[in-house]
């Protein structure tokens, strides 16, 4: 079953049709994290461009979260990425948690890729 996406504006609309995915960065309940949510294609034609949009949204915050949903297309370099940010970070002394909705083939590809053990 397909989700539907809303966008707040047309200006998020134009750009997730022309990059391919969308990233929303809010504070966290707590008001002590920063909540990245991406959602679309997350893959090598896009990887560069979600990697700036993340580093862009690091700052003093110690805490960030990102929630991934609504993904079309996923590959093992965002899985990496992932890794990577998350030792960034707690060079620094700040955290990294994620929230991966994925669908079941999505889920296969990243057991089979032996990077799951990384993200537990």
């Amino acid at each position: 079953m397909q989700k539907v996406i809303y966008y707040k504006n047309k200006a998020d609309f134009k750009r997730y049709m022309k990059e391919g995915y969308k990233i929303k960065v809010e504070k966290g309940d707590n008001n002590k994290e920063k909540v990245i949510y991406i959602e679309g294609d997350i893959s090598i034609s896009t990887i560069e461009k979600i990697k700036k949009d993340i580093e862009n949204n690091i700052d003093d915050t110690n805490e960030y979260k990102i929630i991934v949903d609504n993904v079309e297309i996923i590959d093992i370099l965002f899985i990496q990425l992932l890794i990577a940010t998350k030792k960034y970070l707690e060079k620094s002394n700040k955290s990294l948690t994620y929230k991966l909705n994925l669908n079941n083939e999505m889920i296969e590809v990243l057991n089979n890729s032996g990077l799951e053990e990384f993200l537990l």
